[in-house]
């Protein structure tokens, strides 16, 4: 797997989570964490695709991936905290 960019992850996150996920995450990735967040965003991927199939409106999709974004900006953001601690 190639090394992603170390923001890459951030396309689709509202701004409020992007902001706080900037500033909390240590420049470049530790790989542990760049795995995490390459599994998140496949797992994101995966629920759109699987949403879109089932017919669900764009505005249900958009709903339902900031509400699994933000949890797991919280997540990241722990994590990116006790690298530092």
């Amino acid at each position: 797997m190639d090394r992603m960019d170390e923001t890459s992850f951030l396309e689709g996150v509202d701004g409020e989570t992007e902001a706080r996920l900037r500033s909390a995450i240590p420049r470049p990735l530790p790989p542990g964490l760049v795995s995490s967040v390459e599994r998140h965003k496949q797992r994101l991927a995966d629920l759109v695709d699987s949403m879109r199939r089932a017919g669900l409106p764009e505005s249900v999709i958009c709903s339902s991936v900031r509400t699994v974004s933000s949890s797991f900006g919280d997540e990241l953001i722990a994590a990116a905290r006790s690298l530092t601690e």
